[in-house]
C-alpha cells in the first residue's frame, strides 16, 4: 500500500511542476530540471502514467522530453510501455523515443508500420522524417507507402521529402506508377510529384516528360489517366532546368479541354518563373 500511497505522491508532484513550465517555453528550464532532480526517487514510470491521464498539448510536450531525457540508458522500460499502449499515448511515446533514442525509434518503426492504429502510423512517418536516411527508415516507408490509408501514404512521402535523400526517388517514381490508372488521387499525385522535383531536379524532369509527353501517344492525350501529369506539374514547380517550362506550356496545350488541369500547368509555370526570380532577387540582387 506504501507503494501505491508513493506513486501517487510522485505523480501528484511531477503533474504540480510539469504544469509550472510557461506555455510559451520550447525547452524544459534547467530550474525545473533542478526541481526534479531533487525529488525523491524514479520519476520515469511516473512520467509514462502521467502521459495516460494528461490532456494538455502543451503539458504533454514537456513529459516527452522528460522521458528522452532517460534515454536510451532506460530505453527497455519506455519500449515495454509503448507495446502495450494505443493511440495517443503510444504515439507520445514513440515521439520520446525518437529524440531520445533514434536508432530504437527506427527499429520500433520498423515493426509498428503494420499497425491499425492510425496514430501509430502517423509517428512512424515522423520517424522517416526526423531520424533521416538509412536502410531500416528505407524499410519503414517502403511499409507505410504500401498502407490502405492515403493519409498514411501522404505523410510517409512528406517525410521523405523532408530527409532530402535522392536515394529515394526511385521508390517514389515506382509507387506513383504502380498507383497510376485510377488508384493514385490528385492530392496524393501532386504530394510525391512535388517531392520528386525537390530530391532529383535533373531525374525528375526525364521522369515528367516520359509521364506526360510518351512518344507516339501526343495525339491520343484525350482519355488517359492523368494522375501523373498532375504529378508532374506539380514537380516541375521545384526544376530550374529551362526545359522545364517548355513542359509545362505543353502540358497546358495537351490538356486544353481539361479545364482543372490546363490552370494547374499554367498557374504553376507563372509561379515557377516567379520562385526562380524571386530567388535571383535574393542571391544576388537583380
Amino acid at each position: 500500500m506504501q507503494v501505491l500511497v508513493d506513486s501517487f505522491a510522485d505523480r501528484n508532484a511531477l503533474a504540480r511542476l510539469v504544469h509550472s513550465v510557461p506555455p510559451d517555453t520550447e525547452a524544459v528550464p534547467e530550474a525545473f530540471l533542478h526541481l526534479l532532480d531533487k525529488l525523491p526517487g524514479d520519476h520515469l514510470a511516473s512520467m509514462v502514467d502521467l502521459l495516460e491521464i494528461e490532456r494538455s498539448a502543451r503539458s504533454r510536450r514537456t513529459i516527452r522530453r522528460l522521458i528522452a531525457r532517460e534515454l536510451p540508458e532506460r530505453s527497455a522500460y519506455v519500449i515495454q510501455r509503448l507495446q502495450g499502449a494505443y493511440g495517443v499515448v503510444a504515439k507520445d511515446l514513440l515521439r520520446a523515443i525518437t529524440i531520445g533514442s533514434p536508432d530504437d525509434a527506427q527499429t520500433l518503426a520498423l515493426e509498428l508500420s503494420d499497425s491499425n492504429d492510425m496514430d501509430i502510423l502517423f509517428e512512424c512517418c515522423h520517424v522517416v522524417e526526423m531520424t533521416g536516411y538509412n536502410t531500416t527508415t528505407r524499410a519503414v516507408a517502403f511499409k507505410l507507402l504500401r498502407s490502405q490509408e492515403e493519409m498514411v501514404r501522404i505523410r510517409t512521402i512528406e517525410g521523405v521529402g523532408a530527409q532530402g535523400d535522392k536515394r529515394m526517388f526511385p521508390a517514389l517514381a515506382r509507387h506513383a506508377k504502380e498507383r497510376s490508372g485510377g488508384r493514385l488521387s490528385i492530392d496524393e499525385a501532386k504530394v510525391i510529384g512535388g517531392v520528386m522535383g525537390q530530391l532529383d531536379q535533373g531525374t525528375a524532369l526525364e521522369t515528367f516528360k516520359e509521364w506526360c509527353l510518351p512518344k507516339g501517344f501526343l495525339s491520343r492525350v484525350r482519355g488517359r489517366d492523368t494522375a501523373l501529369t498532375w504529378a508532374a506539374v506539380s514537380g516541375l514547380h521545384h526544376v530550374d532546368v529551362d526545359d522545364a517550362d517548355e513542359v509545362l506550356k505543353g502540358i497546358a496545350q495537351l490538356h486544353e479541354e481539361n479545364q482543372d488541369l490546363h490552370t494547374f500547368a499554367a498557374q504553376t509555370r507563372v509561379r515557377r518563373r516567379q520562385r526562380i526570380t524571386e530567388g535571383l532577387r535574393r542571391d544576388y540582387g537583380v
